[in-house]
């Protein structure tokens, strides 16, 4: 056997003791794994009774007002191309730069207001407009396509920079909630009398086509998300 064979089963034996010793000490290091399941948390959680996806759908048994809403999200890219142009020049002054960097936040404020400005919008996203459901084959049809948003495993691998550009509105117990949904990304966020969720990752994304149809059939426009 030659030295450095010899060598790396000393380093290896080494090894398993120490972690042999650390599991003695520390039962739970040998009696669970050492990575949880970042999936399972989630799943498990927006299954909670208390979570807001349960409470929404809860609400949504006793609901009235039903809508889905076609969105058109604010430009970003057109914005921070914009930006770009604007921006001073590599060798400009610190205190050019400084000027300039200090007012990205208002410059990018006063841009998202005036693109909600010639109408109604929901979280910044324009309502170009709404269609009332009230069929029960349909209103059936949106508690699926919530359910299955909420209740299964998320998807990360569909994971992006959401943009919404559907909505399912409707009124329960007092309370107004609107479900953003970006079909590209498979992420949604909850709004209860207008205070928003943390953005979340779907699962299915099923129900684009659903949507869709019916807000052709009501003469709106809508975007279809590139895959």
């Amino acid at each position: 056997m030659s030295a450095s064979t010899k060598s790396f089963f000393i380093a290896f034996g080494l090894l398993a003791v120490t972690i042999a010793i650390a599991s003695w000490a520390n039962p739970a290091l040998s009696a669970s794994p050492a990575v949880e399941s970042h999936e399972f948390k989630v799943a498990y959680s927006r299954n909670a009774p208390e979570s807001i996806e349960m409470q929404s759908i809860a609400a949504f048994a006793g609901a009235s007002k039903i809508e889905v809403i076609s969105l058109l999200p604010w430009d970003a890219s057109a914005y921070f191309a914009r930006e770009r142009k604007l921006a001073p020049p590599d060798d400009a002054s610190e205190a050019v730069k400084k000027a300039y960097y200090s007012g990205e936040t208002e410059r990018q404020q006063r841009d998202q207001e005036e693109w909600c400005r010639p109408g109604p919008c929901i979280e910044g996203n324009r309502v170009l407009g709404t269609v009332s459901v009230d069929s029960p084959e349909r209103i059936a049809k949106i508690q699926e396509i919530l359910q299955a948003w909420y209740e299964t495993a998320p998807n990360y691998g569909l994971a992006c920079i959401s943009q919404y550009h559907h909505a399912v509105a409707f009124t329960s117990a007092g309370k107004h909630y609107q479900v953003l949904l970006c079909y590209h990304c498979g992420q949604y966020t909850i709004l209860v009398d207008g205070k928003s969720s943390p953005d979340n990752q779907g699962a299915h994304s099923i129900g684009l086509s659903d949507i869709n149809a019916w807000l052709e059939e009501a003469g709106i426009p809508y975007n279809v998300p590139e895959h």
